[in-house]
């Protein structure tokens, strides 16, 4: 197995560099302004965009752990941002989704989150960094269902 060669490794850690900084600086802007980690904004835009999911769908559609986010919904569900329902379709299959409460903490936070991910991401990206980064994401990202 060959090993990935120095540019590649240098623009592995500059994407998870760049990730990690914008992830903090919105989460920090989210806590501070709307008292609601990044974590929890994004399952609740997950829902709100796409309506009621299983937390398999929702690990898939957030990149994130089925195990993790179980845990984080748990705590959603205690403070009626979100709910566990049936699926009509198939009683087997739990599906979860957004409160009247959780859409509008949503709503509220989006404001919020827009403006720092145009401060900390989208202006310093030129149309043509735009036009790369999508190719590049299209590359290893699967359609989400």
């Amino acid at each position: 197995m060959s090993k990935p060669d120095p540019e590649r490794l240098a623009a592995w850690r500059g994407v998870n560099t760049a990730q990690a900084r914008v992830s903090a600086a919105l989460d920090s802007a989210l806590r501070a302004e709307r008292d609601l980690t990044l974590g929890w904004f994004e399952l609740l835009e997950a829902l709100v965009v796409s309506g009621p999911k299983t937390v398999g769908q929702l690990a898939r559609a957030i990149a994130g752990n089925g195990a993790t986010i179980s845990r984080r919904l748990d705590r959603m569900q205690a403070a009626e941002l979100v709910e566990r329902v049936q699926d009509r379709g198939d009683a087997r299959v739990i599906k979860v989704s957004v409160t009247p409460a959780g859409r509008a903490i949503y709503r509220g936070a989006v404001p919020t989150w827009r403006r720092c991910l145009q401060r900390e991401f989208a202006a310093v990206l030129t149309d043509t960094d735009v036009v790369a980064l999508l190719r590049i994401a299209a590359k290893f990202n699967p359609i989400v269902d």
